[in-house]
Parts: C-alpha cells; structure tokens; sequence
C-alpha cells in the first residue's frame, strides 16, 4: 500500500481522505498545511504537520503527497 500525505485539512481533503482511505490502494498518514493555517493537531486521529517541515517527517521518496 502507498502511503500518502494530504496538502490542507479543510472540506476537500476530508472527501479527499474518504476516498483514499475507501477506495484506493493508498494510505493517508497525514495531513499537511501552511503553519499559519493549521486549526488543529489532528484530523481524522492523523497529525496535522506543517509544510514547512513535512520532508523532515515524510520524505518524498518513501511517501507520495495528494495535493
């Protein structure tokens, strides 16, 4: 199964995550987005990271991003 981080926390990426999680050969681990947008810590028990850092805990070439 590929893993896979979700770009923003909002409405979008919450169908976004449904589908992945439902129907999809991918796993989402994560939600990312701008720091000064992020509401929350989690979002469906995944944690919110700051894009800023992503790369530092999601390495591009061990995990796809849904942009």
């Amino acid at each position: 199964m590929k893993k896979v981080v979700i770009f923003g926390t909002g409405d979008i990426a919450q169908v976004v995550h449904y589908y992945l999680t439902h129907d999809s050969d991918y796993e989402v681990v994560a939600f990312t987005a701008n720091k000064d947008f992020i509401k929350a810590k989690e979002v469906f028990g995944l944690p919110v990271i700051p894009f800023e850092q992503v790369e530092n805990h999601y390495p591009p070439d061990k995990y796809r991003m849904f942009i």
